[in-house]
């Protein structure tokens, strides 16, 4: 007797466990997509993406349905992919949707989102009820994510190569550098040397000492070549007039020499005789040279005066 009373409310117990767990399921909703009827849509991709039989279906955000089975159709080389989604049957998709995978927040699992294009007509054709409607869909993969950032690839490796060349152009620059400042030390290094023989020789006292008599006599020298100078320039127009008179008197005393000459030569008078005779003639000669003599002398004080930069003029 106790123990079928026993049974009798462990069986009462689970039947009001059940009903308190079913009343949950329909408080939260989630026996909702169990009672509500749906239609089939037929998504031809070219990979899954990650979906898998299960994972929801949404359309700009709204949950629609879910993935019931996703199988291989091997012929189609373009878009080998069936994913059949259960669609709630109040919800209309038209079929210009446009699939795409994307990830749930919650859990990390994908979800197919149905995108409706923002220029969709009204009117525009929706998916059937009655048979299974089919749209085509081309899921973004790993290469095609790659192939996005091949541009940017490219112009990284651009950049890098430019660097590089930058960099091997700023290593010659240094090495041209480093071969200047050794030649600026080495410089350096010389006018140094070089200073410290001038320091060397000044601080020689017999150096400086006889530095200092060369210039004392140096400028002793241009005093006196001064004074000469002062004195010549001084003196110059009595020398000049002097010389002029004196060149005027010899002069005409030549020319009148000549003309003796020329009439002794010519005439038959007493000169003439005078030159007949030998011992008179060499008296004469002798005068000659001896006033040729001086007029050379003459022409070469002339000659000394105009060297020393007076213009002398007859």
């Amino acid at each position: 007797m106790r123990s079928r009373f026993r049974d009798f409310l462990v069986g009462v117990s689970s039947i009001v466990a059940l009903t308190g767990f079913a009343v949950l399921l329909l408080l939260f909703g989630e026996l909702a997509t169990l009672m509500q009827s749906r239609y089939p849509l037929l998504v031809n991709a070219n990979t899954s993406a990650g979906l898998r039989v299960g994972s929801q279906v949404t359309m700009n955000g709204v949950v629609i349905g879910t993935i019931s089975r996703i199988s291989l159709e091997p012929d189609d080389s373009s878009r080998p992919v069936r994913i059949l989604a259960m669609i709630d049957d109040e919800i209309s998709v038209p079929l210009a949707v446009e699939p795409a995978v994307g990830v749930s927040l919650l859990g990390g699992g994908q979800r197919m989102d149905l995108v409706i294009p923002p220029d969709l007509a009204r009117g525009a054709a929706v998916a059937d009820r009655s048979a299974p409607s089919s749209i085509a869909a081309r899921f973004e993969t790993l290469s095609d994510m790659l192939k996005k950032f091949e541009p940017a690839l490219e112009s990284l490796g651009t950049a890098l190569a430019d660097a590089q060349r930058l960099f091997e152009k700023a290593g010659v620059a240094l090495d041209q550098a480093g071969g200047t400042i050794g030649k600026a030390g080495e410089a350096f290094d010389q006018a140094r040397s070089t200073l410290a023989k001038a320091e060397e020789w000044l601080a020689d006292e017999q150096f400086r000492e006889d530095l200092r008599s060369t210039l004392f006599n140096a400028r002793q020298a241009m005093s006196t070549i001064g004074r000469i100078l002062d004195g010549v320039e001084r003196d110059a127009p009595k020398l000049l007039a002097s010389l002029t008179t004196a060149s005027d008197q010899l002069t005409d005393s030549l020319n009148k020499v000549n003309d003796l000459l020329r009439q002794a030569r010519e005439g038959h008078g007493t000169v003439g005789k005078l030159m007949s005779n030998p011992d008179l003639y060499d008296s004469l000669n002798d005068a000659a040279q001896r006033l040729s003599s001086v007029l050379r002398q003459a022409q070469l004080l002339l000659e000394k005066i105009k060297q020393e930069g007076l213009d002398v003029k007859f």
